[in-house]
């Protein structure tokens, strides 16, 4: 598989700004895309205690909070950050290219 067959084009870099996030499909999965001080990161969009929308939460700083039980997890690695989830949820690869922001199609990690 070539390199661009491992990535997936999602959106143009200026669709997501700083201290956002936007949700997409990517290789038939959901999955939330967020900035952190112009640093992207992408994570499975479902609460890995709830299975809820993680893009309908609150983001603050890299911190990403479900928004029905109140679930956190760190979106740099998809690590929970404590209860009411016990473990985390993936982390895929993003980059941007020629101001196109891609998603891996595999995911970078198994989050705790």
């Amino acid at each position: 598989m070539s390199d661009a067959e491992r990535f997936e084009a999602v959106d143009r870099s200026d669709a997501i700004t700083p201290g956002t996030m936007r949700s997409y499909v990517v290789n038939g999965e959901p999955v939330v895309v967020v900035n952190v001080d112009g640093e992207l990161h992408c994570l499975e969009d479902r609460c890995s205690h709830s299975r809820s929308e993680l893009s309908s939460g609150t983001l603050r700083g890299h911190r990403l909070q479900c928004p029905l039980h109140g679930a956190a997890f760190d979106v740099r690695t998809g690590e929970h950050l404590g209860p009411p989830a016990f473990r985390g949820v993936r982390s895929l690869p993003v980059r941007v290219r020629d101001d196109v922001v891609e998603v891996g199609l595999e995911a970078t990690e198994s989050a705790p």
